[in-house]
Protein backbone atom coordinates (compact mmCIF):
# COMPACT_ATOMS: atom_id res chain seq x y z
CA UNK A 1 0.00 0.00 0.00
CA UNK A 2 1.09 3.54 -0.53
CA UNK A 3 -0.37 7.30 0.59
CA UNK A 4 -2.95 8.64 -2.16
CA UNK A 5 -3.43 5.19 -3.39
CA UNK A 6 -6.41 3.14 -3.40
CA UNK A 7 -6.16 -0.41 -2.31
CA UNK A 8 -8.67 -3.84 -2.19
CA UNK A 9 -8.20 -5.57 0.65
CA UNK A 10 -10.18 -8.33 2.29
CA UNK A 11 -10.33 -8.55 6.09
CA UNK A 12 -10.85 -11.91 7.34
CA UNK A 13 -10.88 -13.31 11.11
CA UNK A 14 -9.23 -16.98 10.53
CA UNK A 15 -10.31 -18.35 13.97
CA UNK A 16 -14.06 -17.45 13.62
CA UNK A 17 -16.46 -20.14 12.98
CA UNK A 18 -20.01 -20.55 11.04
CA UNK A 19 -22.27 -22.34 9.86
CA UNK A 20 -23.07 -22.20 5.81
CA UNK A 21 -26.51 -21.07 5.52
CA UNK A 22 -27.34 -20.86 1.60
CA UNK A 23 -30.25 -18.27 1.92
CA UNK A 24 -27.93 -15.62 3.07
CA UNK A 25 -24.86 -16.22 0.74
CA UNK A 26 -23.73 -13.12 -1.02
CA UNK A 27 -24.22 -14.48 -5.15
CA UNK A 28 -25.95 -15.32 -8.08
CA UNK A 29 -26.69 -18.88 -7.07
CA UNK A 30 -28.50 -19.84 -4.12
CA UNK A 31 -27.23 -23.33 -3.20
CA UNK A 32 -24.15 -24.66 -2.03
CA UNK A 33 -22.41 -27.77 -1.29
CA UNK A 34 -21.73 -26.82 1.83
CA UNK A 35 -24.95 -25.20 2.93
CA UNK A 36 -25.33 -26.51 6.48
CA UNK A 37 -21.92 -27.53 7.38
CA UNK A 38 -19.66 -25.62 10.06
CA UNK A 39 -16.59 -23.70 8.41
CA UNK A 40 -13.60 -21.77 9.70
CA UNK A 41 -12.98 -18.56 8.89
CA UNK A 42 -14.98 -15.51 8.18
CA UNK A 43 -14.62 -12.11 5.38
CA UNK A 44 -15.43 -9.51 7.61
CA UNK A 45 -15.09 -6.84 4.91
CA UNK A 46 -13.83 -6.26 1.17
CA UNK A 47 -12.54 -3.02 0.02
CA UNK A 48 -12.58 -2.18 -3.85
CA UNK A 49 -10.53 1.67 -5.03
CA UNK A 50 -10.85 2.54 -0.92
CA UNK A 51 -14.23 1.55 -1.08
CA UNK A 52 -16.18 -0.69 1.09
CA UNK A 53 -17.90 -3.44 -1.47
CA UNK A 54 -19.20 -5.95 1.06
CA UNK A 55 -20.08 -6.01 5.00
CA UNK A 56 -21.63 -8.74 6.87
CA UNK A 57 -25.28 -7.49 7.40
CA UNK A 58 -25.79 -4.70 4.97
Amino acid sequence: MKKGFYADLVLFDAEEGWKVDADVLVGKAKNSPFDGRPVQGRVLRTIVDGRTVFEPGT
